[in-house]
């Protein structure tokens, strides 16, 4: 995720990244806004469980601005305000977005520039004018003429490696998972079962069935990565199983 130009907002949907957990508080980086330090306090987490079973160090959320502290550069955050469908779109942003970076990292990569370079000449510009990384690309996809956006010395690199990618055969990747009745751990699981959104369409089949989908350029890795979060959930909730599904 790239940082944004603009400020923050109260009731504004952030990533933020659990890096401390008291108490009664946790502390976290906000991708869009490294420059604050987010506060996430106890009440404000979907359940009434200790916040060490909730929150995990190094885990991302989506979280809602509460409130910002300008002078101390502290913003306090919500987990349990962000409703089910807001926290289905931001993941679903933020998929878009760091696939939309990976494209400037590649252009940087053939002029040997870094990606902090790349933003600075390009990228910072079509953010402030788009918003979206990966809005402009889908525009530029469609009409030529939104690559003279482009620098002219990157102009036919950037529309070469956009093309590529387009054209890339996305392979599809399923599982089913199943889960007997659980009325314990209720809101935890429901938060877990949200986070696998972020890396794999979910979607509820019925009778404690999840239809799990991934298209993807490098199946390999994005099949191990989601077996290893299934089995993470297995393991944690004896209630879940899951199987591959070879053909639909």
């Amino acid at each position: 995720m790239i940082k944004k130009l603009s400020k923050p907002k109260e009731n504004e949907l952030v990533i933020c990244t659990v890096k401390d957990i008291l108490s009664n508080s946790a502390w976290c980086e906000i991708l869009e806004y490294p420059e604050y330090k987010g506060l996430i306090n106890a009440n404000e987490i979907p359940s009434v469980y200790d916040i060490k079973e909730v929150l995990k160090v190094g885990k991302r959320y989506v979280a809602k601005i509460l409130k910002i502290d300008e002078e101390k550069k502290i913003i306090e955050l919500s987990i349990k305000k962000v409703k089910d469908f807001e926290e289905k779109a931001k993941w679903e942003e933020f998929k878009k977005e760091q696939r939309a970076i990976k494209i400037f990292e590649l252009l940087g990569k053939k002029y040997n520039k870094s990606l902090d370079e790349i933003f600075d000449e390009i990228g910072n510009k079509i953010l402030e004018k788009y918003g979206s990384l990966y809005d402009f690309i889908s525009k530029a996809l469609e009409n030529e003429e939104y690559l003279e956006e482009i620098p002219k010395k990157y102009r036919n690199d950037f529309e070469e490696i956009i093309e590529s990618l387009k054209k890339r055969k996305k392979v599809k990747i399923s599982f089913i998972l199943t889960a007997q009745s659980f009325k314990k751990r209720i809101d935890e699981i429901k938060s877990i079962l949200n986070k696998l959104e972020s890396i794999c369409d979910v979607k509820y089949l019925g009778a404690g069935k999840y239809l799990l989908v991934k298209f993807s350029e490098n199946p390999k890795k994005d099949e191990k990565n989601i077996v290893k979060n299934l089995e993470k959930l297995k393991n944690e909730f004896e209630i879940f199983n899951y199987e591959k599904v070879e053909k639909m």
